[in-house]
Parts: structure tokens; C-alpha cells; sequence
């Protein structure tokens, strides 16, 4: 409760907001450049920093979390149950060093930052361990709201890239448009992806190219999408939708 209430003085978020993105720092999630296109031309009319592929090291993460209102990491991430502590964000590695790990340890160790909605696009980016009843706040998430951020939308297992460029696009779309908060937002975008049809799906992958994803990025979500019958629902399973969650002050606005 602490942790909510010292998280609750920064103020709301609005397009003006500071955005920092981390993306694809191992460069083989194909959906992960045109989940970055698509929430920045949704969530920022002001300041925009990107590190990519292998700029996003995690000193740059760190920097992100520390000089941005809004961050977004789409990327790899595991969760450590012997030892939550080293649970991750995996991140490119410095020059001249082989590990990229952005560990909750590191993260309790930043200090405070200035991030006030973190979306950690990434697989067990909100997983703890469920054994542990004095530790479960132990988690990429548990560390940033320490560190004085409000929210985090994490996720508690693995999730299909192209799944989860939709998901963030569609709670974003619904943040901006409604001006909900981000909880609604997250809630109202899983409902979506696990009714939407191919066809709806097919749809707003075509919009894409029109808000700056490369044609053969949006080509192959197509080709995906392609892959399932007409009038079938390729995200109704809930592995595809129910993984995201917000931990922190639901009212984000």
C-alpha cells in the first residue's frame, strides 16, 4: 500500500508524455518492431526514444525507465523460481560483454524513476513465485512500482508475437479513444482479441502500412492470419489473451 500511495503523487499520463521503447533487443521477434510502430502512433505527440535491436542494452532499458514517462519493452523475458530475484528482461549486451540481462534485482537496485506506465511486452514479465506467500511481490513488476512507477502491464506467460502486437495496439487504441483508464483498456482488449474473426484481424492488419509498419512485416501477418479458416477466431484460446495483466493503480488516465 505504500508502494500505491507514494506511486499515486506522479501525475496522469497524456499523449504529451515522454516515451522510451526498448524493442527486439535479440532481433527475432518479427512483430515486435510494428507492436513499437503502432503503440507510438497511438500513445505520444511528444518526446519518442528508441533503442533497437542492438541499442537496447540494459544500461539503455535503465535509462529509459529513468528519463521517460511511458516505457515500452517488447522483447524476451523469464522468470527465475529458483531465485525471482534474477528474473528478467533479456536485453543486448553491452559492448564487449555477452550478457544482456536486465534482472528485478538490477531494477530494485535503479533507485526512483520517472516512468509512470511501464508495458513489458514480454514473456513471464509479471510471474512470481506463487510458493513463496512473503515474496510474491518479487517480480519485474513489484520492482518498478518500488521504484515509484504506477502501473505495469506484464504478462504471466509466454505469448505469440503477433498476439501480443494486437493486444497492445487494441489497449492502447482504447486508452486513447475513450480516454478509459488503463484498466479498462487492458480488460476491454482481451475481450477483443478473443472474439475478433479472421476477417476483423485481417482488416486492421491492413491499416498498418498506413501507420508506418514495413509492407513485409504486414505481409506476413497476413500470410499468419491466412493460415486459419474464415469466420474462426485465431486468438479465442485464452493462452493468447489472458497472459496480460495491470499490477499497480488501476486508474491510469
Amino acid at each position: 500500500l505504500r508502494l500505491l500511495h507514494r506511486a499515486a503523487r506522479n501525475s496522469a499520463l497524456d499523449r504529451s508524455a515522454a516515451l522510451g521503447q526498448a524493442v527486439d533487443p535479440n532481433a527475432d521477434l518479427p512483430f515486435a518492431a510494428a507492436e513499437a510502430t503502432l503503440v507510438a502512433s497511438r500513445l505520444t505527440s511528444g518526446q519518442r526514444t528508441e533503442k533497437a535491436g542492438g541499442q537496447a542494452t540494459a544500461d539503455a532499458a535503465l535509462s529509459l525507465f529513468t528519463g521517460s514517462d511511458l516505457v515500452h519493452f517488447c522483447g524476451h523475458g523469464s522468470f527465475d523460481p529458483r531465485d525471482p530475484m534474477q528474473s528478467r528482461l533479456h536485453c543486448a549486451p553491452n559492448p564487449g560483454e555477452t550478457d544482456g540481462t536486465l534482472s528485478v534485482r538490477r531494477l530494485i537496485e535503479l533507485g526512483t524513476v520517472r516512468c509512470r506506465l511501464a508495458i513489458l511486452s514480454s514473456c513471464e514479465s509479471g510471474r512470481t513465485e506463487e510458493a513463496d506467500e512473503l515474496d510474491d511481490a518479487i517480480g519485474l513488476p513489484g520492482a518498478l512500482l518500488a521504484a515509484g512507477c504506477r502501473s505495469v502491464l506484464a504478462t504471466m506467460w509466454r505469448v505469440d508475437d503477433l498476439a501480443a502486437c494486437l493486444f497492445v495496439d487494441e489497449a492502447s487504441a482504447r486508452w486513447i479513444a475513450g480516454q478509459t483508464t488503463w484498466s479498462h483498456a487492458v480488460s476491454g482488449a482481451a475481450g477483443w482479441l478473443r472474439g475478433a474473426e479472421r476477417a476483423e484481424l485481417e482488416a486492421r492488419v491492413a491499416t498498418w502500412g498506413a501507420r508506418g509498419v514495413d509492407d513485409a512485416i504486414v505481409e506476413l501477418a497476413a500470410r499468419r492470419l491466412r493460415e486459419h479458416a474464415q469466420g474462426s477466431r485465431p486468438f479465442a484460446a485464452p493462452i493468447h489473451w489472458a497472459a496480460f495483466f495491470l499490477t499497480g493503480l488501476p486508474d491510469v488516465s
